[in-house]
């Protein structure tokens, strides 16, 4: 009687889930539908919203030999696809994505909205082979977390989607978060500001930035700095690109952060950044003094002021110029600072003959 109780089971089992094989979507993970909508700033386990349905997806343990490390949803091919049902975006104001993913060769996912060819939120490219990417080995089938930009962001709550565009690749969490304040935009009938007290600049005008897809920072020496300086200023009217004016809210610009919210390659960059100094009287013997994130070059009035050559960190007055003037009325600051695998960020203030910062100017670059 038991031995007929448990074929009975197994074969109601059975049935049930070849029914419901044959009402899914081939390729596609479903989810359990939720009362309670997720919010987006919170870690969404993939693995929580998922049924297998299909042969062609798995779930599976990040460590095999030990089940507390969690579990995994691997995509196995492109145009297969996850929904994450009832996500909540009521606390993401200025926001990006963050993700936990694994992949053996390099592929790209994207998180759309409502369907598998739905308005696109965040395109991820995975690039763990080559040096394409921001890291300089292999990492194929090896976790890494990665950070995106949104091109679009829903304002309530909303079901998402994610896409699978090339080689299998597989998700462990992913996370939308605020970005912290790093500067804000300027606009265009702002008044002048002032360096803070210091003498540390914050307002720049920043062009988005150039590629520069560089394997080591080694190269930066005093003539390939030159020549790729020049070379990159002579051609800087021809560029069509975008510029933004933009206050910092600390002493130095962090460019990479800059590159980073416009969506634009982060490493292996140059960018270009200028002010406009206007000094209410000439101002004689002063010195830049400068740090920068990388190498970088930097003119005052068409005229170069300081170079900042190799492999570098940001440190405050990492470099001093000779003595040069601001003439009263405008002054042209401007800069180009270039990295390869580093996180790009700038400073600098004037000062006078005794060390001293210099505050008596006005930035008016609008």
């Amino acid at each position: 009687m038991m031995k007929k109780k448990t074929i009975l089971l197994f074969a109601t089992l059975s049935l049930t889930m070849s029914c419901m094989a044959r009402n899914l979507t081939s390729h596609s993970l479903f989810m359990p539908d939720r009362h309670e909508p997720t919010p987006a700033t919170s870690r969404i386990e993939a693995e929580n919203f998922s049924s297998i349905v299909d042969p062609n997806f798995a779930i599976a343990y990040n460590d095999s030999k030990d089940s507390l490390r969690g579990r995994h949803v691997t995509l196995m091919q492109k145009g297969d696809w996850l929904s994450l049902p009832n996500i909540d975006f009521r606390e993401l104001t200025d926001g990006y994505l963050m993700l936990r993913v694994k992949a053996d060769e390099n592929t790209e996912l994207c998180v759309r909205e409502k369907k598998a060819k739905g308005k696109v939120i965040s395109r991820i490219p995975i690039m763990v082979k080559g040096e394409q990417g921001p890291f300089r080995r292999d990492f194929s089938g090896e976790w890494i977390t990665l950070t995106e930009s949104l091109s679009y962001t829903p304002k309530n709550v909303a079901d998402l989607v994610l896409t699978c565009e090339g080689q299998r690749v597989s998700i462990d969490w992913l996370q939308f978060k605020n970005r912290p304040l790093y500067f804000t935009p300027v606009a265009k009938d702002a008044p002048p500001s002032k360096p803070d007290e210091k003498g540390y600049i914050r307002r720049w005008r920043l062009m988005e930035p150039i590629s520069k897809p560089l394997r080591s920072n080694i190269v930066f020496s005093n003539s390939w700095l030159r020549q790729t300086f020049a070379e990159e200023l002579a051609r800087l009217n021809e560029l069509k690109a975008h510029w933004h004016t933009l206050e910092s809210e600390q002493y130095n610009m962090k460019l990479f952060r800059f590159a980073e919210k416009y969506g634009k390659q982060t490493y292996g960059s140059l960018f270009w950044c200028e002010t406009i100094i206007e000094c209410p009287e000439e101002l004689q013997g002063v010195r830049l003094s400068a740090g920068s994130n990388g190498a970088s070059m930097w003119w005052v009035n068409g005229e170069e002021a300081l170079l900042l050559e190799g492999d570098r960190r940001m440190v405050e007055d990492d470099g001093v110029s000779v003595r040069l003037t601001l003439h009263k009325g405008c002054n042209i600051l401007r800069c180009a600072v270039i990295n390869g695998p580093g996180l790009s960020d700038m400073c600098v203030r004037f000062l006078d003959e005794n060390g001293n910062p210099i505050t008596n100017f006005s930035l008016n670059v609008k």
